[in-house]
């Protein structure tokens, strides 16, 4: 396990080395099965647990893009440390440097980190730091979403440094009841510039009309829509199939042995055939409208991009600059 850890931190991995990381991924199941202490939602520590799986069955198909995309989703649910390095190890293997460097930092600052991995994932971490920049967040209020370029760190708190290419980089941060901002910061190479950003808040009216999670209301209502379905479609599968079995029923009764003489009775068996017919069809989209709904939760982002502005002060390297819009 551990010398398996080591050739994925030490070489860009090829393709024999991606099938050695999805090993490693799966069994990461193993050795950090047990959650980080404190209280999670039952609901969303289960899925976590299915993204989480979901990733790793991707690793294992040499699809790391969809692997990354499903620990993160977990991470977003239950910032367990297991899904960090899993994440670390999926963008690694894309070549994300940055955003593989952020996972593996946030995985060592863990105290269940497994100890045999430090020595590795430190020196990797310290190869690609030479070719990186930092972004430091600082931004009021600490309740706030923050995204850069679109994608949400793992670590949100006041100081949290993450590690980011050199070049133009675009943070947004967002809360109920203030009005969102975005600051555009240029990173250094081996420099760090501050995203310093004070969201206003919003008058007392203006806060109560506008919801920022409006259009995630709006994303998330395929689900309901997919549940809706499910049930007519059990509904109805429930009532076609309480049919046929009445016909049947009725055909027994007049039909001994199965042989039907009279226009009647093979009239009635043809309709309770057709209404077992129609229960089969909607007990098969009922399965498939619940499992639609089921895959749209899981999957549902938690937050939209900011799309308003603010005044903001902002730092690059030791320069001090005012950056934003109204």
């Amino acid at each position: 396990m551990v010398e398996m850890s080591r050739s994925i931190a030490l070489a860009r991995p090829g393709r024999a080395s991606r099938r050695r990381i999805a090993w490693l991924a799966s069994a990461v199941v193993a050795v950090l099965a047990v959650p980080r202490g404190g209280a999670a939602d039952p609901g969303d520590a289960a899925t976590a647990a299915a993204l989480f799986t979901d990733g790793n069955a991707a690793m294992a198909r040499d699809d790391a893009a969809t692997a990354a995309e499903r620990y993160r989703a977990a991470w977003r649910l239950v910032p367990e440390a297991r899904f960090a390095l899993n994440l670390g190890i999926a963008l690694a293997v894309q070549g994300r440097n940055a955003a593989a460097a952020e996972a593996f930092t946030v995985y060592l600052a863990d105290p269940t980190a497994d100890p045999d991995k430090r020595a590795v994932l430190e020196d990797r971490l310290r190869e690609w730091r030479a070719t990186l920049g930092e972004i430091v967040l600082d931004v009021t209020p600490p309740t706030a979403s923050i995204e850069i370029d679109g994608t949400p760190p793992l670590r949100t708190a006041r100081g949290a440094r993450v590690p980011i290419a050199a070049g133009s980089h675009l943070v947004t941060a967002r809360a109920r009841g203030y009005q969102g901002g975005e600051l555009r910061l240029e990173v250094g190479l081996h420099q760090h510039a501050v995203a310093r950003l004070a969201l206003t808040p919003l008058p007392p009216a203006a806060s109560a009309s506008v919801d920022p999670d409006r259009d995630e209301t709006v994303e998330r209502s395929g689900k309901w829509v997919a549940l809706g379905v499910a049930i007519a479609a059990a509904a109805a599968g429930s009532y076609f199939g309480a049919t046929a079995i009445g016909r049947w029923h009725t055909v027994d009764d007049h039909c001994p042995r199965g042989a039907c003489t009279s226009p009647a009775d093979l009239a009635l068996a043809r309709d309770a055939h057709s209404a077992g017919t129609r229960a089969d069809v909607a007990f098969a989209v009922s399965g498939a409208a619940l499992l639609a709904a089921v895959v749209l939760w899981r999957l549902e982002p938690r937050r939209s991009p900011a799309r308003t502005v603010s005044l903001m002060l902002g730092s690059s390297g030791g320069l001090l600059c005012i950056a934003g819009a109204l």
